[in-house]
């Protein structure tokens, strides 16, 4: 039974940086034994290269499970395992994972698998925070932060329950700099799980944070009504 690792997010944990280095990385993993497949990934024209490095097709269907999501599942699991011929294991990585509710259909769509889940999480402040920033940054209205905090509703432990009950092993790791082996996200993933590549191109972060200053250009709240005048 192969070895299936979904590195799943979380979201604003340098999630897209270590897709990028996959998939730059692609060959070098596969003669390593390690698949990054290119099934459940938009290859699609003018996808820009974040897009187009992580597997997001999959994570979308696991959390919609409709019956078109359940067929796409059936047939990009065909994928994976035609991709992964001659591979030991195989990394997919999508920040939507964290998403999906339907943990039953994740144990179905890799029953072919041995499922194991690598998840980088946030100290609690510094993840609404960074999360209020990118709402304001990509959105025209806004809230205060003490408005979008009481809605935040992250249940982190319950999100750590549900993939621990699916995987045959999972591993949390704290996003922190001074935690984070060398520093950087990329190079902890690949020492947490040992992959045997070095990459030495400098990734900047791809989705980077706005706070302080920056944010408050960005908006001003009316705190009556929390809308932006």
């Amino acid at each position: 039974m192969k070895r299936l690792i979904l590195h799943i997010g979380r979201h604003k944990t340098a999630t897209t940086s270590i897709q990028l280095f996959l998939a730059r990385n692609r060959e070098a993993l596969r003669t390593a034994g390690i698949a990054y497949p290119m099934a459940g990934r938009d290859l699609s024209p003018g996808q820009s290269r974040e897009n187009r490095a992580a597997h997001h097709a999959i994570a979308f269907a696991l959390g919609r499970g409709d019956a078109d999501a359940k067929n796409y599942i059936a047939a990009v699991r065909n994928s994976l395992l035609e991709e992964a011929d001659g591979c030991s294991t195989i990394i997919v990585s999508s920040e939507a994972f964290q998403n999906v509710a339907d943990m039953d259909l994740v144990k179905e769509a890799f029953a072919d698998f041995s499922i194991e889940t690598i998840g980088y999480l946030r100290e609690y402040l510094s993840y609404v925070t960074s999360s209020y920033a990118h709402e304001i940054r990509g959105s025209d209205l806004a809230t205060s932060f003490t408005f979008f905090e009481q809605k935040f509703n992250l249940q982190m432990r319950q999100f750590i329950d549900r993939w621990t009950a699916v995987s045959a092993k999972t591993v949390w790791r704290l996003y922190d700099r001074e935690a984070l082996q060398e520093g950087n996200a990329i190079s902890d993933f690949v020492k947490t799980l040992d992959l045997p590549v070095v990459d030495d191109r400098e990734e900047t972060e791809s989705n980077p944070s706005i706070s302080g200053n920056l944010l408050g250009f960005k908006f001003k709240v009316d705190p009556e009504n929390q809308t932006v005048v």
